[in-house]
């Protein structure tokens, strides 16, 4: 029986969340688990997560390309149905189906399998206690079925799934990132539309649950399930603002040509005033870039005047010569302390005051290195350092997780920046490995701002000034004598 292909369909699923279901049922394996399988049959793990969803089986070597199926009794009807039953398994190079019993009928195209059914894949693993449709007319239908996908790192449940052709319907589904056993967060749906087709999908009646908890209900909504780009409201952003109030921001995305799009966000300070944010990204022949803007109308705090920040940024090629461009303008020099943007208005590389980081120096520089790291945990910092820094860090009493070297195989130190795991590093380095590495976590650095101290001096520079308060303020000397003459 051939296997039906549903693997892609599901890969699409966003359902509710499985609490009951055992990690090992969905091919939950742990960080300890991982480094325990031999090299070629790892998967990286997040590194702010403590296991990934993973099936080795299919880092292994293939035996076959043959579908190969197997059970305990079968039996073919006249009329060409094949009935199957105890122990059922049907094993493709990239499939792996069981069940206690199917049967398919090679005329009809009809199909059904019950009984502990369980189908795994490179990408995907999921259960259910029924499945039928039609091979014929493209469709599929689960009952009380929870899955894992691994690539969003996801699980979840669906008491009904439908699937015709590109469109597929869910009863009772939602959705969560969280581990096994972990149900921090949760979205619910009473009914969900994927279409293919168009590369959006439809949810009535969505709740967010935080905690077991509903928190937030909108009765309908659309989202993307692909690539594609459509017009329309983003979601807002709302933060508390330094007066005490709120920061609202509401962005309208506009796809105005396949390489033309743009965003307009009106900005609510409460306490400062209404203003506007706008970000148009362009694609041509001589390269890509984007031109951002925000404004502030009379700010309130600021002797009522006008705060603009403006940014062109553009990276392209023209014949044999490249070139690029980051040019910025602000209306004044306090305007990245007092009003932050969500648009990429700013190039800036700002000190962090929490997060991860990273430390890793020459020999000569862990005893130094040593203080940084002990400062830094003293400010909140969780300190991460390759082995031969750990040692040193952890031998003067400082808690610290250890990261691999980029040579060492991954997850690796860059692994973490591109993930947005690292906020402040601290590198020195000496010998060509060590060089090399160090290009390519200053790049990812750069692209991702992140903190970057390259000697002793500077990163006990940003030990000093963390240790000021946040909230200190920057004045003029000329203001500064004015108030004391």
């Amino acid at each position: 029986m051939p296997l039906p292909r549903l693997c892609h369909s599901l890969a699409l699923l966003a359902l509710t969340v499985c609490s009951s279901a055992r990690a090992n049922e969905l091919n939950w394996v742990s960080t300890n688990e991982m480094q325990k399988l031999p090299p070629a049959e790892r998967a990286e793990v997040p590194a702010w997560c403590g296991g990934t969803y993973h099936n080795p089986v299919f880092f292994r070597p293939v035996a076959t390309t043959d579908t190969v199926i197997s059970a305990d009794q079968s039996s073919l009807e006249p009329e060409g149905a094949a009935e199957l039953s105890g122990d059922v398994r049907i094993r493709q190079p990239l499939r792996r189906l069981r069940a206690d019993q199917a049967r398919y009928d090679q005329q009809s195209g009809d199909f059904k399998l019950t009984g502990n059914i369980r189908m795994e894949s490179p990408g995907l693993t999921f259960n259910a206690e029924q499945m039928s449709g039609n091979r014929s007319n493209r469709k599929t239908r689960l009952e009380n079925a929870n899955f894992a996908l691994f690539k969003p790192h996801a699980r979840g449940e669906a008491a009904i799934m439908r699937q015709q052709g590109p469109l597929i319907h869910i009863d009772q589904g939602a959705y969560t990132t969280c581990e096994p056993g972990n149900n921090s967060w949760l979205f619910r749906a009473r009914k969900l539309e994927l279409n293919r087709d168009s590369g959006w999908g439809e949810a009535h009646h969505v709740t967010l649950d935080l905690y077991g908890w509903p928190v937030f209900w909108v009765p309908w909504l659309t989202f993307p399930i692909d690539d594609r780009r459509k017009s329309g409201l983003l979601y807002p952003t709302l933060v508390s603002a330094d007066e005490g109030g709120v920061d609202y921001t509401q962005p309208l995305y506009l796809n105005l040509h396949p390489q033309l799009d743009a965003t307009i966000a009106p900005r609510h300070i409460h306490g400062r005033g209404n203003g506007l944010e706008n970000e148009l990204r362009y694609l041509t022949g001589a390269g890509e870039g984007s031109l951002s803007y925000a404004w502030l109308r009379n700010d309130r705090t600021f002797n009522d005047r006008d705060r603009e920040l403006a940014r062109w940024e553009h990276d392209g090629s023209l014949g044999s010569w490249t070139f690029d461009a980051d040019v910025n303008y602000a209306s004044d020099d306090f305007y990245f302390k007092d009003l932050d943007t969500g648009l990429e208005t700013s190039s800036q590389t700002r000190l962090p005051r929490t997060g991860r980081a990273f430390v890793s120096v020459r020999d000569e520089d862990k005893a130094a290195a040593t203080e940084i790291a002990r400062d830094l945990s003293r400010f909140g910092f969780e300190i991460v350092a390759t082995h031969g820094t750990a040692v040193a860090v952890e031998a003067a009493g400082i808690p610290c997780k250890h990261v691999n070297k980029v040579k060492e195989g991954r997850p690796h130190i860059v692994d973490l920046i591109k993930n947005d795991d690292i906020a402040l590093i601290i590198n020195t380095t000496e010998g060509k490995s060590a060089i090399a590495d160090s290009f390519t976590i200053r790049r990812e650095a750069l692209n991702h701002r992140v903190a970057y101290a390259t000697t002793i001096a500077c990163g006990r520079a940003m030990c000093l000034a963390l240790s000021y308060p946040e909230d200190g303020r920057v004045g003029r000397l000329q203001d500064l004598h004015q108030e004391i003459t």
